[in-house]
């Protein structure tokens, strides 16, 4: 019987509860496992042993439990959180710092945070549907009451708990984006692309709490410029910031591609290929493995080397340099690989003499091309071929014209690359006017001949690269179908029904696979592809350049989070034009005769095109015949013996 003023004893299963809400209010972690669900990558759902698309709970890797493990010791010394952190990519930082933002929200009340990254369609997006994700996936009887009545959903602006009358917005960045607002935590991402990063948060961080729950996060990828500098400030003690960078290599629970041993020799477990390491890869490999031993007292598996390799060629179109600045080694060289230029490993490789031919001793006569669809052509509807070819340079930033390098030879092969400008410049942060661009390529000496540029109406541009064409030979035209470059495809195809023209091939199945549609189509993937291509071109001696405003744009040109674009105030027209020469190339006579071989091992190649890696490394079997092949090549479409007596010599 229960005493008058006496409490109700609990039961057994009523204790547990109150013991398990108290441990999710003070154990982060337990909180994640418990109450967190997260949308997987698919290597997660492999060891899940699950089907695509469902959802798991939220367990920590190693690097989330190696920041965890930091944070706690700042929380015992009651110094405020605020992380500077250097990261490879798909670390699952931003899940972590979005999951201790809403543990804060949920565990207390008038908890005010902001998410902010750079773009709102892709790394907001995915960051807000994240906290979405947690919030669905909560059980009924522990979710906070959203702002709306009788709302479900969060919505895309903020995470706002009505009855804790905490919130969390989400903003682009902006130089006053979220100015003046009192925040406990903030979450910043991407931060290297920041415009005046300084006055961002100069805006907020006066008016920013400092408690015990408070957290400032700023993270990136390594670039050049601001991020940079507050990295080092921080990692030197001289701000009031704590570096944290997280390499690729300690992370032996993400990022590993299993393997096997038969007879003795190492085989890759899922697609039964051997597993072969040049040197220079088993050097990396010893290094990385005394970074380690120091860190862990452990050494860098090659497990761990087969899938950086793996995803290098995979992912990357074999671009090393490009691999190491997604997945840094260390934050040192990190930083002096997304700074340099794109181009900057290769550029030994670019011929700096140029040399123009003298118009004493090549005439070059004018003609008349006429259009095929007038039927009585007038004067006005002419065009006429008068290039641009004088002892000096033209001026190609006031006028448009060609600056002429080799003139053409009778039975050489030629194409061109055109970039097409829309009349207002997309390409140029300023707005200025945009330029187009042609390039014109000599397969048979492998070397530029010819570069056009200037500000010109899109149609126009079609007469312009249609004379350019029929000079050099009816060279293979290759241009950029993009945008306003609509208008130049329709007047080279329709209107002047030039005849040697580049068909867009079906990249998932192969460069052999040609579509219906001419010309070139730029996106996310094809834009690596093409410029991979021109960087090994001009490492391997393939493209020889002579523009040096092409030179300058090339060592003006970078790779950030794994998007090439132009340093701020460059253009890349040049680059982009030169680009699709290369591409270009792929649909001439001289598609395998381009192919190197630049490494230690006979059967690991290196193509100069990223189309051809594609060939070579294709699983389905490349249907060319033998008798096509060029002499480099053995029946096996294996390099032959005429370099392995080279590599004999250079020993």
């Amino acid at each position: 019987m229960i005493s008058a003023g006496s409490k109700p004893q609990l039961t057994k299963a009523q204790i547990a509860e109150r013991d398990r809400t108290r441990r999710l209010r003070s154990d982060f972690e337990f909180f994640c496992v418990q109450m967190l669900k997260i949308n997987p990558k698919s290597k997660e759902l492999v060891l899940e042993g699950r089907q695509k698309g469902v959802l798991i709970p939220f367990v920590w890797n190693k690097a989330q439990r190696r920041t965890w493990k930091l944070m706690q010791e700042l929380i015992a010394k009651k110094i405020p959180i605020k992380f500077v952190i250097l990261k490879a990519r798909q670390v699952g930082m931003s899940t972590f710092f979005c999951a201790y933002i809403f543990w804060q929200m949920w565990r207390q009340t008038n908890y005010r945070a902001g998410v902010v990254a750079y773009e709102a369609k892709t790394t907001l997006n995915e960051l807000n549907e994240t906290m979405a994700t947690f919030y669905d996936n909560l059980p009924e009887n522990a979710k906070p009451q959203l702002r709306a009545a009788g709302g479900k959903r969060v919505s895309k602006e903020e995470v706002y708990f009505n009855d804790r009358k905490s919130r969390c917005l989400f903003a682009v960045q902006k130089p006053k984006a979220i100015r003046g607002v009192a925040l406990d935590g903030v979450l910043t991402t991407e931060v290297s692309f920041y415009d005046e990063a300084d006055e961002f948060y100069g805006g907020f961080l006066p008016a920013m709490s400092e408690g015990a729950s408070s957290i400032l996060v700023l993270e990136s990828s390594p670039s050049d410029g601001w991020f940079k500098d507050t990295y080092f400030h921080a990692k030197n003690g001289t701000n009031d910031r704590y570096a944290l960078f997280i390499p690729w290599w300690m992370c032996d629970d993400l990022y590993i591609r299993k393997t096997y041993v038969s007879n003795g020799r190492l085989y890759d477990k899922k697609t039964r290929r051997r597993v072969e390491f040049p040197k220079h890869i088993k050097l990396q490999q010893r290094k990385l493995s005394k970074m380690r031993q120091a860190e862990e007292g452990k050494d860098v598996t090659d497990e761990q080397m087969w899938w950086w390799l793996t995803t290098c060629e995979n992912n990357y179109q074999g671009d090393e340099e490009w691999m190491r600045q997604e997945y840094p080694d260390d934050d040192v060289t990190a930083f002096q690989r997304a700074t340099r230029s794109a181009f900057k490993t290769c550029m030994e490789a670019v011929n700096r003499t140029v040399t123009i031919s003298n118009s004493d001793k090549f005439d070059i006569r004018c003609g008349t091309l006429t259009s095929m669809t007038y039927t009585n052509p007038e004067l006005d509807q002419q065009v006429r071929f008068e290039p641009e070819h004088r002892p000096g340079y033209i001026d190609q930033e006031k006028h448009p014209g060609m600056f002429m390098f080799r003139p053409p030879v009778a039975g050489y092969t030629y194409v061109l690359g055109a970039d097409v400008a829309d009349a207002e410049g997309e390409d140029d942060e300023d707005g200025e006017r945009a330029f187009s661009a042609a390039t014109v390529y000599c397969c048979n000496t492998r070397e530029q001949v010819a570069s056009w540029r200037g500000h010109i109406d899109p149609t126009d541009y079609g007469d312009e690269l249609v004379k350019l064409g029929y000079f050099y030979n009816t060279a293979l035209i290759n241009l950029e179908r993009n945008n306003m470059g609509r208008l130049t495809e329709h007047r080279v195809r329709t209107q002047l029904r030039y005849p040697m023209r580049f068909r867009w091939p079906d990249l998932k199945v192969g460069p052999e696979k040609l579509t219906k549609y001419d010309f070139w189509q730029t996106d996310a993937t094809t834009k690596p592809l093409m410029i991979s291509g021109f960087r090994q071109w001009v490492r391997d001696g393939l493209f020889l350049v002579y523009d040096p405003w092409l030179q300058e744009e090339m060592m003006n040109y970078q790779v950030n989070k794994g998007r090439f674009g132009p340093a701020r105030g460059y253009f890349a027209d040049r680059i982009i034009a030169s680009s699709l020469c290369v591409m270009a190339v792929e649909q001439t006579e001289f598609r395998y005769k381009n192919i190197v071989s630049a490494a230690q091992l006979p059967d690991d190649l290196r193509s100069a095109s990223g189309m051809a890696i594609r060939v070579l490394r294709s699983k389905m079997p490349v249907s060319v015949d033998k008798k096509e092949l060029p002499e480099e090549f053995d029946e096996q479409f294996r390099v032959k013996d005429i370099y392995d007596e080279m590599f004999a010599e250079m020993v």
